[in-house]
Protein backbone atom coordinates (compact mmCIF):
# COMPACT_ATOMS: atom_id res chain seq x y z
CA UNK A 1 0.00 0.00 0.00
CA UNK A 2 2.92 2.35 0.64
CA UNK A 3 3.86 2.10 -3.05
CA UNK A 4 0.41 2.94 -4.39
CA UNK A 5 -1.75 -0.14 -3.89
CA UNK A 6 -2.15 -3.63 -5.30
CA UNK A 7 -1.61 -4.32 -8.98
CA UNK A 8 -4.47 -6.84 -9.08
CA UNK A 9 -7.54 -7.36 -6.90
CA UNK A 10 -9.88 -10.30 -7.63
CA UNK A 11 -12.93 -11.08 -5.54
CA UNK A 12 -16.33 -12.63 -5.07
CA UNK A 13 -17.70 -10.69 -2.10
CA UNK A 14 -20.49 -11.99 0.14
CA UNK A 15 -24.07 -11.38 -1.01
CA UNK A 16 -25.96 -10.38 2.14
CA UNK A 17 -28.95 -8.05 2.07
CA UNK A 18 -28.41 -4.93 4.14
CA UNK A 19 -31.65 -5.56 6.03
CA UNK A 20 -30.15 -8.84 7.31
CA UNK A 21 -27.06 -7.15 8.77
CA UNK A 22 -26.68 -6.42 12.46
CA UNK A 23 -26.79 -2.85 13.69
CA UNK A 24 -23.05 -3.05 14.42
CA UNK A 25 -22.18 -4.08 10.86
CA UNK A 26 -24.43 -1.36 9.46
CA UNK A 27 -22.60 1.14 11.65
CA UNK A 28 -19.23 -0.11 10.42
CA UNK A 29 -20.11 0.21 6.72
CA UNK A 30 -21.89 3.56 7.15
CA UNK A 31 -18.61 5.37 6.49
CA UNK A 32 -18.60 4.09 2.90
CA UNK A 33 -20.40 5.93 0.13
CA UNK A 34 -22.07 2.62 -0.72
CA UNK A 35 -23.02 1.89 2.91
CA UNK A 36 -26.72 2.40 2.21
CA UNK A 37 -26.81 0.16 -0.87
CA UNK A 38 -29.17 -2.83 -0.48
CA UNK A 39 -26.40 -5.46 -0.24
CA UNK A 40 -23.04 -5.68 1.51
CA UNK A 41 -21.26 -6.57 -1.73
CA UNK A 42 -21.32 -2.84 -2.61
CA UNK A 43 -19.13 -1.59 0.29
CA UNK A 44 -16.89 -4.65 -0.22
CA UNK A 45 -16.41 -3.51 -3.82
CA UNK A 46 -15.73 0.06 -2.70
CA UNK A 47 -13.19 -1.10 -0.12
CA UNK A 48 -11.38 -3.15 -2.76
CA UNK A 49 -11.07 -0.10 -5.00
CA UNK A 50 -9.33 1.72 -2.18
CA UNK A 51 -6.69 -1.04 -2.13
CA UNK A 52 -6.01 -0.87 -5.87
CA UNK A 53 -3.23 1.04 -7.58
CA UNK A 54 -5.26 3.77 -9.27
CA UNK A 55 -2.87 4.23 -12.19
CA UNK A 56 -2.14 0.70 -13.35
CA UNK A 57 -4.16 -1.62 -11.12
CA UNK A 58 -6.68 -4.12 -12.43
CA UNK A 59 -9.76 -5.44 -10.63
CA UNK A 60 -12.09 -8.31 -11.35
CA UNK A 61 -15.22 -8.83 -9.26
CA UNK A 62 -18.19 -11.13 -9.63
CA UNK A 63 -21.24 -9.63 -7.96
CA UNK A 64 -25.01 -9.76 -8.34
CA UNK A 65 -26.32 -8.36 -11.62
CA UNK A 66 -28.19 -5.64 -9.72
CA UNK A 67 -24.89 -3.75 -9.72
CA UNK A 68 -25.45 -3.07 -13.42
CA UNK A 69 -29.01 -1.76 -13.44
CA UNK A 70 -30.65 -1.32 -10.03
CA UNK A 71 -31.35 2.21 -8.81
CA UNK A 72 -30.38 0.99 -5.34
CA UNK A 73 -26.81 0.47 -6.54
CA UNK A 74 -26.44 3.77 -8.41
CA UNK A 75 -23.98 4.94 -5.76
CA UNK A 76 -21.77 1.93 -6.45
CA UNK A 77 -21.77 2.73 -10.17
CA UNK A 78 -20.85 6.33 -9.35
CA UNK A 79 -17.98 5.14 -7.15
CA UNK A 80 -16.73 3.00 -10.03
CA UNK A 81 -17.11 5.90 -12.47
CA UNK A 82 -15.26 8.26 -10.12
CA UNK A 83 -12.37 5.79 -9.98
CA UNK A 84 -11.79 6.71 -13.64
CA UNK A 85 -10.81 3.38 -15.08
CA UNK A 86 -11.68 1.32 -18.15
CA UNK A 87 -14.80 -0.70 -17.39
CA UNK A 88 -15.95 -4.05 -18.83
CA UNK A 89 -19.41 -5.24 -17.77
CA UNK A 90 -21.00 -8.61 -18.49
CA UNK A 91 -24.19 -9.99 -16.95
CA UNK A 92 -25.59 -13.50 -16.70
CA UNK A 93 -29.09 -14.86 -16.11
CA UNK A 94 -30.10 -17.65 -13.77
CA UNK A 95 -32.58 -19.60 -15.95
CA UNK A 96 -32.12 -22.14 -17.55
CA UNK A 97 -28.70 -22.11 -15.85
CA UNK A 98 -26.62 -19.72 -13.77
CA UNK A 99 -22.97 -19.18 -12.94
CA UNK A 100 -23.48 -20.57 -9.43
CA UNK A 101 -26.06 -23.22 -10.29
CA UNK A 102 -27.94 -24.77 -8.54
CA UNK A 103 -28.14 -21.48 -6.61
CA UNK A 104 -30.38 -19.21 -8.69
CA UNK A 105 -28.43 -15.94 -8.76
CA UNK A 106 -28.14 -13.41 -11.58
CA UNK A 107 -24.56 -12.24 -11.76
CA UNK A 108 -22.38 -9.50 -13.18
CA UNK A 109 -18.66 -9.70 -13.80
CA UNK A 110 -17.03 -6.28 -13.56
CA UNK A 111 -13.48 -5.77 -14.81
CA UNK A 112 -11.56 -2.53 -14.30
CA UNK A 113 -8.19 -1.46 -15.65
CA UNK A 114 -6.23 1.49 -17.07
CA UNK A 115 -8.33 3.69 -19.36
CA UNK A 116 -11.61 5.63 -19.27
CA UNK A 117 -14.04 3.88 -21.65
CA UNK A 118 -16.99 1.65 -20.73
CA UNK A 119 -17.76 -1.63 -22.50
CA UNK A 120 -20.63 -4.09 -22.12
CA UNK A 121 -21.69 -7.46 -23.44
CA UNK A 122 -25.20 -8.62 -24.12
CA UNK A 123 -27.05 -10.16 -21.18
CA UNK A 124 -26.19 -13.86 -21.28
CA UNK A 125 -28.88 -16.53 -21.13
CA UNK A 126 -27.44 -20.03 -21.25
CA UNK A 127 -28.09 -23.70 -20.56
CA UNK A 128 -25.94 -26.17 -18.66
CA UNK A 129 -24.70 -27.43 -22.03
CA UNK A 130 -23.93 -24.06 -23.60
CA UNK A 131 -22.14 -22.75 -20.50
CA UNK A 132 -19.16 -24.91 -21.51
CA UNK A 133 -18.44 -22.36 -24.25
CA UNK A 134 -19.87 -19.36 -22.39
CA UNK A 135 -16.70 -17.44 -21.64
CA UNK A 136 -15.10 -18.18 -25.00
CA UNK A 137 -18.11 -16.53 -26.68
CA UNK A 138 -18.20 -13.31 -24.63
CA UNK A 139 -17.93 -10.17 -26.79
CA UNK A 140 -17.65 -6.59 -25.52
CA UNK A 141 -18.96 -3.53 -27.31
CA UNK A 142 -19.01 0.19 -26.45
CA UNK A 143 -21.61 0.77 -23.73
CA UNK A 144 -24.43 3.08 -24.79
CA UNK A 145 -24.88 6.21 -22.70
CA UNK A 146 -28.41 7.07 -21.68
CA UNK A 147 -30.25 9.36 -19.29
CA UNK A 148 -31.53 6.49 -17.15
CA UNK A 149 -29.46 4.74 -14.54
CA UNK A 150 -27.50 1.57 -15.14
CA UNK A 151 -25.36 -0.14 -17.76
CA UNK A 152 -27.15 -1.08 -20.99
CA UNK A 153 -26.07 -4.63 -21.88
CA UNK A 154 -26.91 -4.29 -25.56
CA UNK A 155 -24.02 -6.23 -27.07
CA UNK A 156 -23.60 -5.56 -30.77
CA UNK A 157 -26.96 -3.77 -31.06
CA UNK A 158 -25.30 -0.46 -30.20
CA UNK A 159 -27.20 1.59 -32.80
CA UNK A 160 -30.61 0.27 -31.79
CA UNK A 161 -29.87 0.73 -28.09
CA UNK A 162 -28.59 4.24 -28.77
CA UNK A 163 -31.76 5.19 -30.63
CA UNK A 164 -33.94 3.85 -27.82
CA UNK A 165 -31.79 5.43 -25.11
CA UNK A 166 -32.14 8.81 -26.81
CA UNK A 167 -35.93 8.49 -26.47
CA UNK A 168 -35.93 7.29 -22.86
CA UNK A 169 -37.87 9.62 -20.56
CA UNK A 170 -41.40 10.73 -19.65
CA UNK A 171 -44.06 9.94 -22.23
CA UNK A 172 -44.18 12.74 -24.77
CA UNK A 173 -47.32 14.35 -26.09
CA UNK A 174 -50.73 15.07 -24.56
CA UNK A 175 -52.29 12.28 -22.54
CA UNK A 176 -55.95 12.54 -21.69
CA UNK A 177 -56.00 8.95 -20.48
CA UNK A 178 -58.83 7.93 -22.81
CA UNK A 179 -57.20 4.62 -23.78
CA UNK A 180 -54.91 2.15 -22.07
CA UNK A 181 -53.24 -1.18 -22.60
CA UNK A 182 -51.68 -3.40 -19.93
CA UNK A 183 -48.56 -5.34 -19.01
CA UNK A 184 -48.11 -8.25 -16.65
CA UNK A 185 -45.72 -7.92 -13.68
CA UNK A 186 -43.12 -10.51 -14.74
CA UNK A 187 -41.73 -11.97 -17.94
CA UNK A 188 -39.33 -14.57 -19.24
CA UNK A 189 -39.91 -15.50 -22.87
CA UNK A 190 -41.51 -12.33 -24.30
CA UNK A 191 -42.60 -8.88 -23.19
CA UNK A 192 -46.06 -9.54 -21.64
CA UNK A 193 -48.33 -6.87 -23.07
CA UNK A 194 -52.10 -7.45 -23.27
CA UNK A 195 -54.41 -4.99 -25.02
CA UNK A 196 -57.32 -5.17 -22.57
CA UNK A 197 -57.95 -5.68 -18.84
CA UNK A 198 -58.24 -9.45 -18.46
CA UNK A 199 -59.77 -11.32 -15.53
CA UNK A 200 -58.17 -13.90 -13.24
CA UNK A 201 -59.77 -17.32 -12.78
CA UNK A 202 -59.82 -20.00 -10.11
CA UNK A 203 -60.50 -22.52 -12.88
CA UNK A 204 -61.46 -22.14 -16.54
CA UNK A 205 -64.57 -19.99 -16.79
CA UNK A 206 -64.77 -19.25 -13.04
CA UNK A 207 -63.76 -15.64 -12.40
CA UNK A 208 -61.87 -14.91 -9.18
CA UNK A 209 -60.96 -11.30 -10.06
CA UNK A 210 -62.89 -9.29 -12.63
CA UNK A 211 -59.62 -7.52 -13.47
CA UNK A 212 -56.35 -9.35 -12.78
CA UNK A 213 -54.80 -7.44 -9.86
CA UNK A 214 -51.32 -8.06 -11.21
CA UNK A 215 -51.84 -6.04 -14.37
CA UNK A 216 -50.05 -2.70 -14.74
CA UNK A 217 -51.84 0.06 -16.66
CA UNK A 218 -50.18 1.87 -19.56
CA UNK A 219 -52.18 5.01 -20.26
CA UNK A 220 -51.75 5.87 -23.91
CA UNK A 221 -50.90 9.30 -25.23
CA UNK A 222 -53.56 10.86 -27.42
CA UNK A 223 -51.48 10.17 -30.54
CA UNK A 224 -50.87 6.50 -29.72
CA UNK A 225 -52.98 3.89 -31.47
CA UNK A 226 -53.73 0.94 -29.18
CA UNK A 227 -53.31 -1.65 -31.94
CA UNK A 228 -49.98 -0.23 -33.13
CA UNK A 229 -48.70 0.15 -29.57
CA UNK A 230 -49.73 -3.39 -28.66
CA UNK A 231 -47.91 -4.81 -31.69
CA UNK A 232 -44.94 -2.55 -30.96
CA UNK A 233 -44.55 -3.90 -27.42
CA UNK A 234 -45.18 -7.53 -28.36
CA UNK A 235 -42.23 -7.86 -30.72
CA UNK A 236 -38.50 -8.43 -30.53
CA UNK A 237 -37.51 -4.75 -30.30
CA UNK A 238 -39.31 -4.24 -26.98
CA UNK A 239 -38.19 -7.65 -25.68
CA UNK A 240 -34.61 -6.58 -26.43
CA UNK A 241 -34.97 -3.22 -24.65
CA UNK A 242 -36.54 -4.84 -21.58
CA UNK A 243 -33.73 -7.41 -21.42
CA UNK A 244 -30.86 -4.92 -21.69
CA UNK A 245 -32.24 -2.57 -19.02
CA UNK A 246 -33.58 -4.74 -16.23
CA UNK A 247 -33.24 -8.00 -14.34
CA UNK A 248 -34.75 -10.31 -17.03
CA UNK A 249 -37.78 -11.08 -14.84
CA UNK A 250 -39.65 -8.09 -13.41
CA UNK A 251 -41.57 -5.77 -15.72
CA UNK A 252 -41.90 -2.03 -15.16
CA UNK A 253 -44.16 0.29 -17.10
CA UNK A 254 -41.25 2.71 -17.49
CA UNK A 255 -39.47 0.12 -19.65
CA UNK A 256 -42.01 0.84 -22.43
CA UNK A 257 -41.32 4.59 -22.61
CA UNK A 258 -38.28 4.58 -24.90
CA UNK A 259 -39.96 2.65 -27.72
CA UNK A 260 -43.27 4.47 -27.28
CA UNK A 261 -41.55 7.87 -27.39
CA UNK A 262 -39.67 6.79 -30.50
CA UNK A 263 -43.03 5.84 -32.02
CA UNK A 264 -44.54 9.21 -31.07
CA UNK A 265 -41.56 11.19 -32.37
CA UNK A 266 -41.55 9.27 -35.66
CA UNK A 267 -45.36 9.29 -35.87
CA UNK A 268 -45.38 5.53 -36.36
CA UNK A 269 -49.07 5.22 -35.46
CA UNK A 270 -49.85 7.22 -38.59
CA UNK A 271 -48.05 4.77 -40.88
CA UNK A 272 -50.61 2.94 -43.07
CA UNK A 273 -48.25 -0.03 -43.36
CA UNK A 274 -47.91 -0.36 -39.58
CA UNK A 275 -51.64 0.12 -39.07
CA UNK A 276 -52.33 -2.75 -41.47
CA UNK A 277 -49.69 -5.00 -39.86
CA UNK A 278 -50.91 -4.14 -36.35
CA UNK A 279 -54.48 -5.07 -37.29
CA UNK A 280 -53.22 -8.50 -38.42
CA UNK A 281 -51.33 -8.92 -35.14
CA UNK A 282 -54.43 -8.09 -33.10
CA UNK A 283 -56.56 -10.43 -35.23
CA UNK A 284 -54.04 -13.19 -34.48
CA UNK A 285 -54.08 -12.73 -30.69
CA UNK A 286 -56.73 -15.39 -29.97
CA UNK A 287 -54.51 -18.01 -31.64
CA UNK A 288 -51.74 -17.29 -29.11
CA UNK A 289 -53.82 -16.76 -25.96
CA UNK A 290 -53.20 -19.15 -23.07
CA UNK A 291 -54.10 -19.58 -19.42
CA UNK A 292 -51.09 -19.82 -17.09
CA UNK A 293 -51.37 -21.36 -13.65
CA UNK A 294 -50.03 -18.82 -11.16
CA UNK A 295 -52.11 -18.39 -8.00
CA UNK A 296 -55.09 -19.45 -10.02
CA UNK A 297 -55.28 -19.01 -13.78
CA UNK A 298 -54.05 -15.86 -15.54
CA UNK A 299 -54.57 -14.86 -19.16
CA UNK A 300 -51.39 -14.44 -21.15
CA UNK A 301 -50.38 -14.14 -24.79
CA UNK A 302 -47.59 -16.36 -26.07
CA UNK A 303 -46.05 -13.64 -28.22
CA UNK A 304 -43.39 -15.97 -29.58
CA UNK A 305 -46.17 -17.81 -31.45
CA UNK A 306 -47.00 -14.57 -33.27
CA UNK A 307 -43.45 -13.89 -34.48
CA UNK A 308 -44.36 -14.39 -38.18
CA UNK A 309 -46.60 -11.33 -37.78
CA UNK A 310 -44.63 -9.29 -35.25
CA UNK A 311 -41.40 -9.81 -37.23
CA UNK A 312 -42.95 -8.07 -40.24
CA UNK A 313 -44.09 -5.28 -37.94
CA UNK A 314 -40.66 -4.90 -36.27
CA UNK A 315 -38.86 -4.90 -39.61
CA UNK A 316 -41.10 -2.09 -40.86
CA UNK A 317 -40.46 -0.13 -37.65
CA UNK A 318 -36.70 -0.44 -38.15
CA UNK A 319 -37.04 0.65 -41.75
CA UNK A 320 -39.06 3.73 -40.78
CA UNK A 321 -36.55 4.84 -38.12
CA UNK A 322 -33.53 4.22 -40.35
CA UNK A 323 -32.23 1.09 -38.57
CA UNK A 324 -33.16 -1.68 -41.00
CA UNK A 325 -29.51 -2.79 -40.92
CA UNK A 326 -30.02 -3.85 -37.28
CA UNK A 327 -32.56 -6.53 -38.20
CA UNK A 328 -29.99 -9.30 -38.62
CA UNK A 329 -28.24 -8.44 -35.35
CA UNK A 330 -31.59 -8.30 -33.54
CA UNK A 331 -32.42 -11.82 -34.68
CA UNK A 332 -28.98 -13.11 -33.69
CA UNK A 333 -29.48 -11.55 -30.25
CA UNK A 334 -32.96 -13.09 -30.01
CA UNK A 335 -31.72 -16.60 -30.80
CA UNK A 336 -29.02 -16.17 -28.16
CA UNK A 337 -31.45 -14.86 -25.54
CA UNK A 338 -34.74 -16.66 -26.12
CA UNK A 339 -34.83 -19.58 -23.69
CA UNK A 340 -38.23 -21.18 -24.35
CA UNK A 341 -38.36 -24.70 -25.73
CA UNK A 342 -42.12 -24.54 -26.15
CA UNK A 343 -45.24 -24.73 -23.97
CA UNK A 344 -44.74 -25.57 -20.31
CA UNK A 345 -46.86 -27.73 -18.06
CA UNK A 346 -48.36 -24.57 -16.58
CA UNK A 347 -49.79 -23.42 -19.92
CA UNK A 348 -53.33 -24.20 -20.94
CA UNK A 349 -54.03 -23.41 -24.62
CA UNK A 350 -57.44 -22.00 -25.46
CA UNK A 351 -59.66 -22.50 -28.46
CA UNK A 352 -59.45 -19.23 -30.47
CA UNK A 353 -63.22 -18.73 -30.25
CA UNK A 354 -63.11 -18.99 -26.47
CA UNK A 355 -59.86 -17.00 -26.26
CA UNK A 356 -61.53 -13.88 -27.67
CA UNK A 357 -63.78 -13.82 -24.62
CA UNK A 358 -60.86 -14.25 -22.24
CA UNK A 359 -58.96 -11.43 -23.98
CA UNK A 360 -61.87 -9.05 -23.46
CA UNK A 361 -61.12 -7.26 -26.75
CA UNK A 362 -64.56 -5.65 -26.71
CA UNK A 363 -63.10 -3.14 -24.24
CA UNK A 364 -61.52 -1.40 -27.24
Amino acid sequence: MRTGGFDVVIGNPPYIARRALSQEVRRQISTYRTGTCPDIYAPCFERSLSLLDGDKGRLGFIVMSSAAYSEGFSELREVIQDFRSEQWWSTFGRIPDGLFSPARVRNAIVLLGPGIDVHATRHHIFTATSRKALFQSIEYFPAVEHSGSGILRSGQLVDLAGKLAANHGPLQGPNAGRQAIFVKPTATYWFPVVPCPTAAYSEPGVVSESVDSGLKVLKLADDEDWRVTTALLGGKIQYFWWAVKGDDFHVNASETLALRNLSLNQKLSQSPALQELAAKVVDGLPEATILVRNKGLRVNIRWSDLSPLTDLFDLEVLRLVGLESEWRNLNIWYRQSMRSSGPSGKDQPLDPGVASTYLNLREH
